[in-house]
């Protein structure tokens, strides 16, 4: 499968430990909202996407 996308993947995911601690933070939810960052939360050891976010 193919998949064709305007931004790279791995530079916008983390893993969903890391999404639960450090985004969590005031400081982390502004920066992502002023920056209007994609974020993919994926879950490492079931292979699989468990937040798509802007």
């Amino acid at each position: 499968m193919s998949c064709e996308v305007g931004f790279n993947l791995e530079s916008n995911s983390v893993p969903v430990d890391v999404f639960q601690t450090f985004f969590q933070y005031e400081f982390t939810q502004f920066a992502v909202q002023r920056y209007q960052v994609l974020i993919i939360v994926y879950d490492p050891v079931n292979e699989v996407i468990v937040r798509w976010t802007r």
